[in-house]
């Protein structure tokens, strides 16, 4: 039993989500896959992560100390104490996220104990929504494992509560977009799928992960633009973006992707190199731009997303830089054989 979940392509509306602004993001067939397996003991739990030569092992009885754990060190760094990049480990946000689904009373885990191991070929780091990705697998092959009846709303708030730990103030745009899947509208926590095709042509192209956590460009920007009027001026993009795909219009796609990378820029997360990349981008009549966190330190700003009307034309690739194709998901988050 392998539970599936999405990777996720932001059109418009990165950080400015956090602040009330809305987003227009899509799933693609890029996925984390969690496998349930037999359990090796009775009452433990077993998560494997061979993507990072990783196993461990909790007894039930550490459940609830682990996930005290993870919460007081979520709330030092809510104090201003403890980086985000320290209040969980892979193997502990799994954990955590396990015990917002099932618990952490020992009492209510199967006896015979629980195994999952994940894979994911979504690049970790670069914007893709790849812990979102992870979190909502796991738990819905946990809970078709365990019979637990949850609908995909309740899901979400709990892959949601996980994400915090890993990056802070989850807007809450990653899970959903990775559990329905297709093509959303978001804001403020109400998911809105859209019947849109892409019109256009669209690539993605990797830029290398960033030196930057996700969690550290939100706190950064957080720092410098939390009160500021530009998240007026990203909801305004979003929403002509959002008109272009209604009405189909590719120029308008071009201009409004375009002025959203120009925000971005704005607010600082848009390296020196990946801004002279989609310059060069632009020359060529397209547009293009970060469709994730970004990053404040380094050349590198993970996944770039480019959009041209009628094909594609990508300029020189810089060194260490790679092409994806880009497909969109329309089933979410679900459960095969």
């Amino acid at each position: 039993m392998i539970g599936v979940a999405p990777a996720k392509v932001i059109l418009s509306g990165e950080h400015a989500v956090v602040y009330g602004a809305p987003a227009l993001a899509v799933a693609v067939r890029r996925y984390a896959r969690v496998a349930s397996l037999p359990a090796l003991h009775a009452g433990q739990l077993t998560l494997e992560l061979p993507d990072l030569n990783l196993a461990v092992h909790y007894d039930y009885a550490q459940l609830a100390a682990e996930a005290t754990q993870s919460r007081v060190r979520y709330a030092a760094f809510l104090d201003g104490r403890l980086p985000i990049g320290d209040v969980v480990s892979p193997a502990q946000l799994l954990l955590a996220a396990l015990v917002e689904l099932i618990g952490d009373t020992s009492e209510r885990w199967p006896e015979r104990g629980l195994r999952f191991a994940v894979r994911s070929d979504i690049p970790p780091g670069a914007g893709m929504g790849s812990s979102a990705a992870v979190v909502a697998a796991l738990l819905r092959v946990a809970a078709t494992r365990l019979d637990i009846t949850i609908d995909t709303p309740a899901l979400w708030r709990k892959v949601v509560a996980a994400e915090q730990l890993q990056h802070g103030r989850s807007s809450g745009l990653d899970p959903a977009v990775c559990l329905w899947g297709g093509v959303i509208e978001y804001r403020q926590g109400r998911c809105r799928p859209l019947a849109a095709e892409l019109p256009g042509k669209w690539r993605l192209v990797a830029s290398g992960a960033p030196l930057s956590a996700t969690g550290e460009c939100v706190e950064q920007v957080r720092c410098g633009f939390a009160a500021s009027d530009i998240w007026a001026q990203f909801a305004a993009t979003t929403t002509a973006l959002g008109q272009a795909l209604s009405e189909r219009d590719p120029l308008a796609l071009r201009d409004q992707l375009q002025a959203n990378h120009r925000l971005l820029c704005r607010i600082g997360v848009v390296p020196a190199p990946v801004q002279r990349f989609i310059q060069h981008v632009e020359q060529l009549g397209g547009a293009a731009k970060i469709c994730g966190a970004g990053a404040v330190r380094g050349d590198a700003g993970g996944m770039i997303l480019v959009y041209h009307p009628e094909a594609v034309r990508l300029p020189p690739l810089p060194v260490g830089y790679a092409t994806l194709d880009m497909e969109l998901d329309f089933d979410g988050a679900r459960v095969r054989s």
